[in-house]
C-alpha cells in the first residue's frame, strides 16, 4: 500500500505540488482562515519540506554547508514558533495540549532548562493526551518494553477516537506509523486495506465510546486496548523479532500447572504486561 493511501505524500518538487492536497500544518483544528490562506500555507509547507529534504540529502553525503544550514533552519523555525506561541496562545496551546513533545532550543544551563520547563507548562503540553507525562506522581519509564508498546497503542487509540482515518492529518498519522514501524520487521510495511478497515471498525465499536483516559477510566480502556493490540500486531506476536524484549521480560513466569510453556501462555503474559503498562501511562486525575 502506498503512502498516498494513508494520506502520506512523497516529497515532490514545489512546481508540482498541489496545495489543495496538503493537509498537516495547514489543517489546523477549527481553522478560522479563508480557504485561500489555507492553500497558501499548504503550498509554503510543501516548498519548505522539499528544500529541507534536499539539504538533508546533501548533509548525508558529508556536505558541511548543508549541515550548517539545516541547523540554522531548525533554530530559526523553533524561535519563530515559540515567539508566535507567546503572542498567539489561542492558536498554539490547543496544538501543544494534544502533543507529547514540543520543539525547544535546548541549553545545558540550569536557568535555560527551567525556562523551557515553565514554557511547556504554560502551553499545557500533553494535557489532552490522557498520558501521565508530567512530574506529578511517578511517571512511566520509556525504557520498559511494555510501556513503549502501550505508549504507541494509546497514541494510536487517541488518533482513532478523534476522527476517521480518511480525515487524519500528518500529526494523527504519526502514531499509526510508529506502531507499525515498531512492530513490523524488515522493510517498511504500511497497513493494507483490510487492516485500515479493521482499525476503522475498532473506532466505531470501541474508540468512540471510550471516555477520556485517566486512572479512573483506565478499566474501561483495557478491553479496547487488548483488541487494538491484536489488530495492529497480529496473533503470533510472541514470535515477532521486535517484541523479543517484551517476551524476555515475561518468559520466566509463563509456565502452566504442568510446568510447560505453550505459545498461548507466553502471548497472554505479554499482553497482560502491556495492559498493566496502560495503568502506568494513564493520566493522574
Amino acid at each position: 500500500m502506498s503512502h498516498s493511501k494513508l494520506g502520506m505524500r512523497k516529497t515532490r518538487s514545489p512546481g508540482r505540488a498541489n496545495a489543495s492536497k496538503c493537509r498537516g500544518s495547514a489543517n489546523l483544528e477549527k481553522s478560522r482562515q479563508s480557504p485561500d490562506d489555507n492553500d497558501e500555507a499548504g503550498s509554503l509547507t510543501l516548498r519548505i519540506q522539499w528544500h529541507t529534504m534536499e539539504l538533508a540529502r546533501l548533509a548525508e553525503k558529508g556536505n558541511e554547508v548543508a549541515a550548517l544550514e539545516i541547523f540554522r533552519i531548525a533554530g530559526s523555525a523553533t524561535n519563530t514558533l515559540n515567539k508566535l506561541a507567546r503572542a498567539r496562545p489561542d492558536l498554539f496551546i490547543p496544538i501543544a495540549a494534544r502533543r507529547t513533545c514540543w520543539p525547544l532550543l535546548w541549553s545545558p544551563h540550569p536557568e535555560a532548562m527551567g525556562e523551557d520547563k515553565a514554557f511547556a507548562q504554560y502551553l499545557t503540553l500533553g494535557s489532552q493526551t490522557g498520558l501521565n507525562l508530567s512530574q506529578r506522581g511517578k511517571t512511566f519509564s520509556t525504557k520498559v518494553p511494555a510501556n513503549e508498546i502501550a505508549f504507541h497503542l494509546l497514541r494510536l487509540a487517541q488518533a482513532l477516537r478523534r476522527a476517521p482515518i480518511k480525515d487524519w492529518d500528518r500529526e494523527d498519522e504519526l502514531p499509526l506509523l510508529h506502531v507499525l514501524l515498531r512492530f513490523d520487521a524488515g522493510d517498511l510495511v504500511l497497513p493494507d486495506a483490510k487492516q485500515l478497515r479493521d482499525l476503522e471498525g475498532w473506532r466505531q465499536r470501541e474508540g468512540k465510546k471510550l471516555p477520556p483516559l485517566s486512572r479512573v477510566t483506565v478499566g474501561k480502556w483495557k478491553p479496547a486496548v487488548r483488541e487494538l493490540f491484536r489488530l495492529v500486531i497480529g496473533e503470533k506476536f510472541d514470535e515477532h523479532p521486535q517484541l523479543l524484549p517484551l517476551r524476555a521480560a515475561v518468559i520466566g513466569h509463563t509456565k502452566d500447572d504442568c510446568g510447560k510453556q505453550s505459545p498461548g501462555i507466553v502471548r497472554e503474559a505479554m499482553l497482560k504486561k502491556v495492559l498493566q503498562a496502560v495503568n502506568s501511562l494513564a493520566a493522574l486525575d
